[in-house]
């Protein structure tokens, strides 16, 4: 089931669609990754009130080091999808969960990231594996949940960042969304009228999975390999500013880790980078009445199962 490929004595099976593994003969010393589907930025509202969206959560991650067993036979393997934003100043869509059936353990599952939270008047962004941005300018972040059992496994995620009260001069600034790394950055006080809130930082994959021909995952901080492999993060928070610049997605400089950039005024959000599970970048307001400009989309999951070839 599957891309597979093989590196450092491992066999990788890469799941960017939902299929079964199929396994014919047993399996043990198995280990795995689940990321959950990103969730979508929020909408940012019409020029009456300048007020922009949150931006997306990364979906939940969960990394099982092993050592886990398989019997023979097939073994569902769901990968979540990124979450939709398609409405004017409403919180974006949330994305669906990655699930894995380990036979007589569990069935692991890497929760959906929250959607930000929309414009005017502003929304909390919505609680998920990370929590989505809170809108401006008085949206709050949503929390970290994953309400799966997931035994011997590590889950990671983050709540998405407060947006405080605000005026024109300061730029009404939305939060990012929580990644896998870290939380959503509030939105920045004055003199950073153009900047929306950062996204959280996402993680790196575990060096089982660092094989130098493989495309998964999207940049991270850092250079060479310390910048490849990396998923989970969080999308941008939006901007209204009379100089029209941009959020940022993804920590600092991004987007990273598959996040979607938020927007400034009149703009839609990025989306995130599909099978990185990136929450998507907020917009900002509406360039004219009603206003059109929505949150990006959150990026799909991915299913990473290793085990000794």
């Amino acid at each position: 089931g599957g891309a597979i490929s093989f590196y450092n004595d491992k066999t990788i099976h890469t799941f960017t669609t939902s299929c079964d593994f199929n396994v014919t003969s047993s399996i043990s010393g198995a280990e795995f990754v689940l990321v959950g589907g990103g969730g979508a930025g929020g909408g940012g509202s019409t020029p009456a009130s300048y007020a922009s969206g949150g931006g997306g959560g990364a979906g939940g991650m969960v990394v099982h080091t092993g050592p886990v067993s398989f019997s023979t036979g097939p073994h569902a393997v769901v990968v979540g999808g990124g979450g939709v934003s398609t409405v004017l100043e409403s919180t974006g869509g949330p994305g669906t969960s990655s699930t894995l059936v380990v036979p007589s353990v569990a069935t692991y599952s890497a929760y959906r990231g929250g959607g930000g939270g929309g414009g005017y008047p502003a929304s909390n962004g919505a609680a998920g594996g990370s929590g989505g941005g809170g809108a401006a300018d008085t949206g709050e972040g949503g929390a970290a949940e994953n309400p799966a059992s997931n035994p011997g496994a590590t889950e990671y995620g983050n709540t998405g960042g407060d947006s405080t009260s605000q005026d024109a001069g300061e730029g009404y600034k939305s939060a990012g969304g929580g990644g896998a790394g870290g939380a959503g950055g509030d939105s920045p006080a004055e003199p950073n009228a153009g900047q929306g809130g950062l996204g959280g930082v996402g993680r790196q994959l575990p060096s089982t999975y660092h094989d130098p021909n493989s495309n998964v995952g999207a940049p991270g901080p850092g250079s060479g390999d310390s910048a490849r492999w990396w998923v989970a993060g969080g999308g941008g928070g939006g901007v209204y500013a009379q100089t029209n610049t941009l959020g940022t997605g993804g920590g600092s400089g991004g987007p990273y880790a598959g996040g979607g950039d938020g927007k400034g005024n009149g703009t839609n959000g990025d989306h995130a980078r599909e099978n990185t599970g990136g929450g998507g970048g907020a917009s900002g307001p509406g360039a004219s009445a009603p206003g059109t400009t929505i949150g990006g989309n959150g990026g799909s999951g991915i299913v990473l199962i290793a085990y000794p070839t």
